[in-house]
């Protein structure tokens, strides 16, 4: 587990510290521009991401996608264990019908990074949306149990991404 909050924090300690020192800059014409690219690139990112998971569980099942995800921890030598919950069949085709929500969530990131002049007003909402998916993990984990630390590594990134983001939106807009 420390090992995955650790590599949860070498992408959101730079990405913060980088949103503070342009804030402090100022709304100069290249801060501007570097805080645009730093959201547009968080978006793509995690619209790629959207699209590539939903992807792969409405294709592959949640079983399989789950374990593609704790080979690829493993080969950063972060051991998460095995997640066995993904193999009833109730649970494949519960998570196979939200996939596709997950893949238009990820097409709609990607849209909206393609033309910020366009669709810049829509980056509250999306992230808020992601935002909420935590609170809904954080829910679960405080009515029903921890779940297993592949999902607490997801929940911090859905807690942490989105007002990370929602700040380089707001410095963005003032420019």
């Amino acid at each position: 587990m420390p090992l995955a909050i650790a590599a949860v924090g070498r992408i959101v300690i730079p990405l913060v510290s980088g949103l503070a020192f342009a804030l402090v800059l100022g709304p100069a014409k290249e801060v501007a521009w570097m805080v645009r690219t730093a959201l547009s690139i968080g978006l793509y990112t995690l619209g790629a991401s959207a699209l590539l998971i939903g992807t792969l569980i409405f294709v592959l099942g949640a079983a399989t996608t789950v374990s593609i995800f704790e080979s690829l921890f493993s080969l950063f030598g972060a051991e998460l264990g095995a997640v066995d919950d993904f193999r009833s069949a109730n649970v494949d085709s519960e998570l196979r019908f939200y996939a596709v929500f997950w893949i238009a969530y990820g097409a709609i990131l990607i849209h909206t990074a393609q033309d910020f002049s366009q669709r810049f007003a829509r980056v509250p909402l999306l992230l808020g949306l992601f935002f909420v998916g935590g609170i809904g993990r954080c829910l679960s984990y405080l009515l029903v149990g921890p779940p297993h630390v592949l999902f607490i590594v997801l929940m911090i990134i859905e807690l942490a991404l989105p007002p990370i983001l929602y700040a380089a939106y707001l410095a963005a807009r003032a420019d």
